[in-house]
């Protein structure tokens, strides 16, 4: 029981992560290749 939820709560909070990451990254992509 213990390490499925421990499991489980790792898994969502690497998917938010990587999430998040491709997120600033393509808004950092958007902002900067105007600037390049």
């Amino acid at each position: 029981m213990m390490t499925a939820v421990t499991t489980a709560i790792i898994t969502r909070q690497i998917t938010i992560k990587m999430s998040t990451a491709v997120t600033f990254g393509s808004l950092g992509l958007r902002a900067g290749i105007p600037a390049l």
